[in-house]
Protein backbone atom coordinates (compact mmCIF):
# COMPACT_ATOMS: atom_id res chain seq x y z
CA UNK A 1 0.00 0.00 0.00
CA UNK A 2 1.33 2.98 -0.72
CA UNK A 3 2.06 5.41 2.36
CA UNK A 4 2.41 8.96 0.69
CA UNK A 5 -1.68 8.63 -0.98
CA UNK A 6 -4.05 11.69 0.02
CA UNK A 7 -1.29 13.74 2.04
CA UNK A 8 -1.38 16.90 0.44
CA UNK A 9 1.37 18.35 1.77
CA UNK A 10 3.71 15.89 1.25
CA UNK A 11 5.71 18.07 -1.77
CA UNK A 12 6.76 21.07 1.03
CA UNK A 13 7.63 18.03 3.14
CA UNK A 14 11.49 18.61 3.86
CA UNK A 15 13.55 15.65 4.04
CA UNK A 16 13.50 14.57 7.40
CA UNK A 17 9.25 15.21 7.82
CA UNK A 18 6.98 12.25 8.72
CA UNK A 19 5.58 10.92 5.89
CA UNK A 20 2.06 10.43 7.97
CA UNK A 21 1.71 13.73 10.20
CA UNK A 22 4.28 16.04 8.64
CA UNK A 23 5.97 16.75 11.61
CA UNK A 24 10.07 17.71 11.26
CA UNK A 25 13.11 16.37 12.50
CA UNK A 26 16.99 17.64 12.48
CA UNK A 27 18.19 14.22 13.12
CA UNK A 28 17.45 10.64 10.99
CA UNK A 29 17.60 8.56 13.83
CA UNK A 30 14.73 10.63 15.30
CA UNK A 31 12.49 10.37 12.20
CA UNK A 32 12.98 6.57 12.38
CA UNK A 33 11.78 6.78 16.14
CA UNK A 34 9.27 9.03 15.32
CA UNK A 35 7.69 6.73 12.32
CA UNK A 36 7.85 3.63 13.94
CA UNK A 37 4.59 4.63 15.83
CA UNK A 38 3.46 7.50 13.90
CA UNK A 39 2.94 4.85 11.42
CA UNK A 40 0.84 2.11 13.43
CA UNK A 41 -1.33 5.14 15.02
CA UNK A 42 -2.31 6.66 11.65
CA UNK A 43 -3.54 3.55 10.17
CA UNK A 44 -4.87 2.56 13.59
CA UNK A 45 -7.15 5.66 13.65
CA UNK A 46 -8.10 5.03 10.09
CA UNK A 47 -8.72 1.63 10.21
CA UNK A 48 -9.91 0.89 14.06
CA UNK A 49 -7.08 -1.93 14.42
CA UNK A 50 -8.36 -4.16 11.09
CA UNK A 51 -5.54 -5.48 9.40
CA UNK A 52 -5.92 -6.00 5.34
CA UNK A 53 -4.00 -8.77 4.24
CA UNK A 54 -2.19 -6.74 2.02
CA UNK A 55 -0.40 -4.99 4.89
CA UNK A 56 2.41 -5.29 5.70
CA UNK A 57 3.49 -6.61 9.21
CA UNK A 58 5.97 -5.21 11.14
CA UNK A 59 8.96 -7.52 12.23
CA UNK A 60 10.38 -8.75 15.38
CA UNK A 61 13.11 -6.10 15.33
CA UNK A 62 10.20 -3.22 14.59
CA UNK A 63 8.30 -4.35 17.24
CA UNK A 64 11.17 -4.41 19.47
CA UNK A 65 12.06 -1.02 18.96
CA UNK A 66 8.50 0.19 18.94
CA UNK A 67 8.21 -1.32 22.38
CA UNK A 68 11.33 0.41 23.56
CA UNK A 69 10.74 4.10 21.97
CA UNK A 70 6.58 3.30 23.58
CA UNK A 71 8.35 3.05 27.07
CA UNK A 72 10.92 5.97 27.16
CA UNK A 73 7.93 8.08 25.98
CA UNK A 74 5.73 6.99 29.00
CA UNK A 75 8.71 6.98 31.40
CA UNK A 76 8.91 10.81 30.17
CA UNK A 77 5.47 11.46 29.98
CA UNK A 78 4.78 9.79 34.09
CA UNK A 79 7.69 11.98 35.02
CA UNK A 80 6.63 15.15 33.39
CA UNK A 81 2.72 14.29 35.43
CA UNK A 82 4.81 14.22 38.60
CA UNK A 83 6.59 16.78 38.67
CA UNK A 84 3.46 19.12 37.35
CA UNK A 85 1.06 17.25 39.95
CA UNK A 86 4.11 18.56 42.47
CA UNK A 87 3.42 21.75 41.10
CA UNK A 88 0.36 22.19 41.50
CA UNK A 89 -0.20 20.76 44.91
CA UNK A 90 2.12 23.55 46.22
CA UNK A 91 0.22 25.90 44.51
CA UNK A 92 -2.78 24.88 46.12
CA UNK A 93 -1.91 24.04 49.40
CA UNK A 94 -0.29 27.16 50.44
CA UNK A 95 -1.55 29.27 53.39
CA UNK A 96 -0.93 31.54 56.08
CA UNK A 97 -1.96 30.33 59.28
CA UNK A 98 -3.12 33.67 60.98
CA UNK A 99 -4.69 34.28 57.55
CA UNK A 100 -6.91 30.88 57.73
CA UNK A 101 -7.42 31.61 61.59
CA UNK A 102 -8.77 35.25 61.26
CA UNK A 103 -11.45 33.48 58.79
CA UNK A 104 -12.15 30.50 60.38
CA UNK A 105 -12.04 31.19 64.35
CA UNK A 106 -13.60 33.43 66.26
CA UNK A 107 -13.38 33.09 70.39
CA UNK A 108 -15.56 35.09 72.63
CA UNK A 109 -12.84 36.24 74.55
CA UNK A 110 -9.75 37.71 73.77
CA UNK A 111 -6.34 36.58 75.38
CA UNK A 112 -6.03 39.34 77.63
CA UNK A 113 -9.58 38.46 79.37
CA UNK A 114 -8.75 35.01 79.19
CA UNK A 115 -5.45 35.17 81.11
CA UNK A 116 -7.79 37.84 83.71
CA UNK A 117 -10.22 34.89 84.38
CA UNK A 118 -7.93 31.74 84.84
CA UNK A 119 -9.19 29.94 87.84
CA UNK A 120 -7.34 27.25 89.76
CA UNK A 121 -8.87 24.45 91.94
CA UNK A 122 -7.45 23.94 95.85
CA UNK A 123 -6.92 20.44 94.86
CA UNK A 124 -4.18 21.99 92.70
CA UNK A 125 -2.13 22.02 96.10
CA UNK A 126 -1.23 18.17 96.02
CA UNK A 127 0.43 18.82 93.01
CA UNK A 128 2.33 21.89 94.26
CA UNK A 129 4.14 19.87 97.25
CA UNK A 130 4.64 17.29 95.85
CA UNK A 131 5.63 17.67 91.96
CA UNK A 132 8.43 19.83 89.87
CA UNK A 133 7.71 23.51 88.79
CA UNK A 134 7.40 22.29 85.30
CA UNK A 135 4.69 19.25 86.30
CA UNK A 136 2.84 21.68 87.75
CA UNK A 137 2.54 24.03 84.83
CA UNK A 138 1.32 20.71 82.88
CA UNK A 139 -1.39 20.14 84.96
CA UNK A 140 -2.49 24.13 84.83
CA UNK A 141 -2.56 24.16 81.34
CA UNK A 142 -4.57 20.83 81.52
CA UNK A 143 -7.55 22.10 84.18
CA UNK A 144 -7.67 25.19 81.39
CA UNK A 145 -8.27 23.43 78.85
CA UNK A 146 -10.05 21.04 80.26
CA UNK A 147 -12.36 23.45 82.25
CA UNK A 148 -12.94 25.91 79.07
CA UNK A 149 -16.27 25.38 77.05
CA UNK A 150 -15.51 28.13 74.96
CA UNK A 151 -13.02 28.08 72.13
CA UNK A 152 -9.67 29.15 73.51
CA UNK A 153 -8.13 32.21 72.78
CA UNK A 154 -5.11 30.70 72.19
CA UNK A 155 -3.04 28.22 70.14
CA UNK A 156 -0.90 26.32 68.25
CA UNK A 157 0.00 24.22 65.25
CA UNK A 158 1.94 21.07 64.43
CA UNK A 159 2.30 22.71 60.92
CA UNK A 160 4.00 25.78 62.64
CA UNK A 161 6.60 24.31 65.23
CA UNK A 162 6.77 26.01 68.89
CA UNK A 163 5.17 29.00 67.53
CA UNK A 164 1.36 29.99 69.58
CA UNK A 165 -1.19 32.15 68.47
CA UNK A 166 -3.65 34.35 70.62
CA UNK A 167 -6.51 36.43 69.93
CA UNK A 168 -6.68 39.89 70.62
CA UNK A 169 -9.53 42.55 70.85
CA UNK A 170 -7.93 45.69 70.75
CA UNK A 171 -10.49 47.20 68.37
CA UNK A 172 -14.00 46.01 67.75
CA UNK A 173 -12.92 43.54 65.74
CA UNK A 174 -10.46 40.66 66.72
CA UNK A 175 -7.58 39.50 65.34
CA UNK A 176 -5.31 36.58 65.66
CA UNK A 177 -1.33 37.06 65.92
CA UNK A 178 1.76 35.32 66.87
CA UNK A 179 2.35 35.59 70.53
CA UNK A 180 5.01 37.85 71.79
CA UNK A 181 8.15 37.21 74.20
CA UNK A 182 6.47 40.00 76.30
CA UNK A 183 2.97 38.78 76.74
CA UNK A 184 4.33 35.26 76.49
CA UNK A 185 6.73 36.09 80.07
CA UNK A 186 3.05 38.09 81.19
CA UNK A 187 0.99 35.14 81.38
CA UNK A 188 3.25 32.62 82.57
CA UNK A 189 4.19 35.43 85.46
CA UNK A 190 0.47 35.35 85.85
CA UNK A 191 0.11 31.86 86.09
CA UNK A 192 3.16 32.09 88.27
CA UNK A 193 1.41 33.76 90.94
CA UNK A 194 -1.76 32.31 90.61
CA UNK A 195 -0.13 29.29 91.72
CA UNK A 196 1.54 30.87 94.57
CA UNK A 197 -1.98 32.07 95.97
CA UNK A 198 -3.11 28.50 95.94
CA UNK A 199 -0.21 27.80 98.07
CA UNK A 200 -0.76 30.41 100.75
CA UNK A 201 -4.51 29.95 100.88
CA UNK A 202 -3.56 26.58 101.92
CA UNK A 203 -0.99 27.33 104.32
CA UNK A 204 -3.14 30.42 106.15
CA UNK A 205 -6.20 27.12 106.48
CA UNK A 206 -3.59 24.90 108.02
CA UNK A 207 -1.33 27.05 109.55
CA UNK A 208 -1.66 25.29 113.22
CA UNK A 209 -1.11 21.73 111.63
CA UNK A 210 2.09 23.58 109.86
CA UNK A 211 3.12 24.92 113.14
CA UNK A 212 3.40 21.09 114.82
CA UNK A 213 5.15 19.10 111.78
CA UNK A 214 8.27 20.00 110.95
CA UNK A 215 8.20 17.93 107.69
CA UNK A 216 4.78 19.68 106.66
CA UNK A 217 6.40 22.49 107.04
CA UNK A 218 9.48 22.03 105.25
CA UNK A 219 7.94 20.85 101.95
CA UNK A 220 5.66 23.81 102.41
CA UNK A 221 8.94 25.77 102.59
CA UNK A 222 10.17 23.99 99.56
CA UNK A 223 7.00 24.48 97.53
CA UNK A 224 7.37 28.06 97.68
CA UNK A 225 10.76 28.58 96.35
CA UNK A 226 10.22 25.89 94.18
CA UNK A 227 7.07 28.11 92.47
CA UNK A 228 8.94 31.63 92.99
CA UNK A 229 12.09 30.72 91.07
CA UNK A 230 11.53 30.92 87.68
CA UNK A 231 12.05 33.95 86.69
CA UNK A 232 10.79 33.91 83.15
CA UNK A 233 12.46 36.63 81.56
CA UNK A 234 15.68 34.21 81.64
CA UNK A 235 15.62 32.25 78.28
CA UNK A 236 16.41 28.99 80.55
CA UNK A 237 12.71 28.99 81.87
CA UNK A 238 11.05 31.28 78.99
CA UNK A 239 11.66 28.08 76.85
CA UNK A 240 10.84 25.21 78.55
CA UNK A 241 7.23 26.89 79.57
CA UNK A 242 6.85 28.25 76.06
CA UNK A 243 7.37 24.19 74.86
CA UNK A 244 4.85 22.78 77.47
CA UNK A 245 2.56 25.42 76.05
CA UNK A 246 2.80 24.57 73.20
CA UNK A 247 2.60 20.84 73.30
CA UNK A 248 -0.64 21.06 75.25
CA UNK A 249 -2.45 23.64 73.04
CA UNK A 250 -1.23 22.54 69.62
CA UNK A 251 -3.39 21.10 67.07
CA UNK A 252 -2.87 19.18 64.10
CA UNK A 253 -5.06 21.06 61.02
CA UNK A 254 -4.03 18.42 58.06
CA UNK A 255 -7.12 16.58 58.95
CA UNK A 256 -8.84 19.85 59.45
CA UNK A 257 -8.15 21.36 55.50
CA UNK A 258 -6.25 20.71 52.56
CA UNK A 259 -3.39 23.01 53.10
CA UNK A 260 -0.07 23.09 53.53
CA UNK A 261 1.00 25.46 56.30
CA UNK A 262 3.43 28.67 56.27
Amino acid sequence: MNKTNNITHLITQPGKCCVNCGKGYKQKKALEKHALLCDIINRSDKKRLIIEEEEEIPSNRKLYKIILELTDKYNKLEQKLEEVSKYAIKEKKKINITDWLNSNATPKYSFIQFVTNITMPAELIQSILNNSFNEILTEVFKQILSSSDEELPITSFDQKKNTLFIYTKETDNGVWQELSRELLIDFLNVIQLKISKILFDWKKINKEELRTNNTLCNTSDKALVKIMTPAFKEDTYLTKAKTLLYNHFKKDLKSMIEYEFV
